[in-house]
């Protein structure tokens, strides 16, 4: 018998690559006869329409009625700063019911937050024969990659959905066990064959996330207005939601070639795919995504940028077109790039169209593939001694202590405070919102008296308030009569000062709160 597998998704299932390979892959498993469940918190937005398979167990928050458990209202585990305790009960009792329907001890698989991990890690200390972690690394991102690192102690085994994942995890966590498990898509062998591609006026597709840092997707308009500029008729649909869908319809404001719908259900993407010629993806970071997989399943031709995971190892010069755009570069220089690739390579659509489909129906990125890693996966994680938390440590991703949290480096106070120290005779601007600035805001509360405001790259934090202060948009920096910026981030430092023109245009100077210090990523 397998060993129960229990993921759990902290934002719940909601529309997401992640949600979709969860919900996939418990399926898939269960279909097989295997014991397996997800563990959701309540929607943070739209839920997502997938067919469950009828034998996947669900356990909710709050949870159905259990006498000894009680009913808080629960808040998103990404505004716990640090109290994991409401959310302890409902994690324990999904452990529990699995591995008393089962004997055997519980697979389980934290996404998207810290946090989620740090529920498990301090249930090892009360109930450590009963389940084990498990990591599954599913994006080349500071945070994801900090997550594993953290709570390396209690994790023996981690799956990597990439090669380039693969590799980055056996050099930082040499002590774990590195699984190479691709993200897959299902294969339907009834598929007709896919109907004759438009050269002439080519339907291009954008299916995914609205984000602006990640995703990059305010390159989308500027590649339709580049294309219109090289004389090549075409359609773009984007599809999806996000943070920057309000930045992006005013991008696409007058531009008569652009559809913008919302997010899609994993049942409609088929269709879309087949009625489309070329599938877009103008990500920095990626680990390896489904929807690409999907369109290369389709024919759907995808042009993609470069990045440093995943890609590479399913694109090559016969079935899409990898652009070699820095991860770096802004959003025009990656909407030119895909523009000008297109231009160039529209005659060999047919080809790669037909190579697309071929590369990806018997190979290691079907559903039924990556289920049958995950089974040898799951025997192994069981097999593994039980490990716990330690004791002085606090399993919270987002709770301060001595060891620093999973956010900000131990000494982070002091290399604040002698960074505004320094800046002691000018008027700031802080940059991030998240759970850096949170944990250090008592420090930014000294110096409160010289900060103007804060902004984020994050539309939703805007037209809000911290400190008194007001959250804004980087680009309306010049506003706030500021003359200096200080990037209040540990993990994506390196990343956001990459793109400090957008504060040096405005006559400001950038400061890294971590320049001195030995970068842990």
């Amino acid at each position: 018998m397998l060993p129960p597998l229990l993921i759990s998704l902290p934002t719940g299932l909601t529309i997401g690559g992640v949600q979709v390979w969860a919900a996939r892959l418990t399926s898939e498993l269960a279909a097989r006869g295997h014991t397996t469940a997800l563990l959701l918190h309540p929607e943070e937005s739209a839920p997502l329409d997938i067919p469950l398979h009828p034998a996947l167990q669900v356990f909710r928050l709050p949870s159905h009625p259990i006498s000894d458990i009680p009913h808080p209202t629960f808040a998103p585990l990404r505004a716990s700063r640090g109290d994991l305790s409401p959310y302890l009960p409902t994690y324990r009792h999904a452990i529990t019911t699995l591995n008393q329907q089962t004997q055997q001890p519980v697979i389980c698989i934290p996404q998207h937050l810290g946090d989620s991990a740090g529920l498990f890690a301090a249930l090892t200390r009360d109930i450590p024969d009963q389940f084990r972690i498990a990591g599954w690394c599913q994006l080349d991102s500071p945070y994801d990659l900090r997550v594993l690192d953290f709570y390396s102690p209690v994790i023996a085994h981690i799956a990597a959905v990439s090669d380039h994942l693969e590799h980055t995890l056996r050099a930082r966590i040499p002590h774990a066990r590195i699984w190479n498990i691709p993200n897959a898509t299902p294969i339907d062998a009834s598929n007709p064959p896919r109907p004759r591609l438009n050269t002439a006026r080519p339907r291009l597709l954008y299916l995914g996330r609205l984000d602006r840092d990640i995703k990059r997707v305010l390159a989308l308009p500027t590649l339709s207005r580049t294309l219109t500029q090289l004389g090549l008729r075409h359609t773009l649909t984007i599809i999806g939601n996000g943070p920057a869908r309000d930045d992006l319809a005013r991008a696409c404001a007058g531009l008569d070639t652009i559809i913008l719908r919302d997010a899609a259900t994993p049942g409609e993407v088929p269709a879309l795919l087949d009625d489309h010629d070329i599938f877009i993806l103008p990500s920095r970071a990626e680990g390896l995504s489904l929807a690409l997989l999907e369109a290369l399943s389709r024919g759907c031709v995808p042009f993609i940028t470069h990045t440093e995971s995943g890609a590479a190892q399913v694109i090559n010069s016969s079935n899409g077109v990898l652009v070699p755009t820095p991860t770096t570069a802004d959003e025009h220089a990656a909407g030119e790039d895909l523009a000008r690739a297109i231009a160039a390579n529209l005659h060999r659509l047919p080809h790669l169209s037909r190579a697309a489909i071929a590369s990806i129906t018997s190979s290691r990125y079907t559903l039924a593939a990556q289920a049958d890693a995950a089974e040898a996966f799951l025997r192994a994680a069981a097999s593994e001694p039980p490990l716990i938390w330690p004791q002085d440590r606090n399993p919270s991703f987002t709770a301060p202590s001595p060891h620093g949290s999973g956010c900000t480096p131990p000494d982070a106070e002091h290399h604040l405070r002698a960074l505004l120290d320094s800046l002691a005779h000018r008027t700031l601007l802080i940059h991030g919102v998240g759970n850096h600035t949170t944990e250090l805001l008592h420090i930014y509360q000294e110096h409160a008296h010289h900060i103007a405001a804060f902004t984020d790259d994050n539309p939703a934090a805007h037209n809000t308030t911290l400190l008194n202060r007001p959250v804004i948009a980087p680009l309306d920096a010049h506003t706030t009569g500021a003359t200096d910026v200080i990037i209040s981030s540990w993990l994506h430092q390196g990343a956001i000062h990459a793109r400090r023109a957008t504060y040096e245009a405005q006559g400001l100077a950038v400061h890294r709160i971590y320049d001195n210090i030995a970068s842990v990523l």
